[in-house]
């Protein structure tokens, strides 16, 4: 297991973080696929789509909330948290880590 900090005190993670032994960076699970579909975005942290899978992952998924719209509130709240967790549960799957090169408008490091 391993030990990781979680704000208030530490803590042994059973179900948290996994620091990539090769990277250091974090990742939740391994990806699946041999490509990644979802990278980390470009500006502030998480993802965005990178590669043409991953562009109509997200156009179903916005296609799929719009037919949700038309459901009774209660299937509309029953649908949109499916489609929430199965959206976030293919892009950890078939995604890098999230993140960004770029913080508080810094130029990423450039290696020579």
């Amino acid at each position: 297991m391993t030990s990781v900090n979680w704000g208030c005190r530490s803590r042994t993670a059973r179900f948290g973080p996994v620091a990539s032994e090769e990277t250091g960076s974090l990742a939740v699970v391994e990806r699946i696929t041999e490509t990644a579909w979802f990278g980390p975005k470009r500006w502030g942290w998480g993802w965005s789509p990178a590669s043409w899978q991953g562009w109509a992952v997200t156009l179903a998924f916005g296609v799929l909330g719009q037919v949700a719209k038309e459901l009774s509130p209660r299937r509309r709240l029953v649908a949109s948290i499916l489609l929430v967790a199965a959206f976030f549960g293919v892009i950890a799957l078939t995604g890098d880590p999230p993140g960004s090169g770029r913080r508080a408008g810094k130029e990423p490091a450039v290696e020579s």
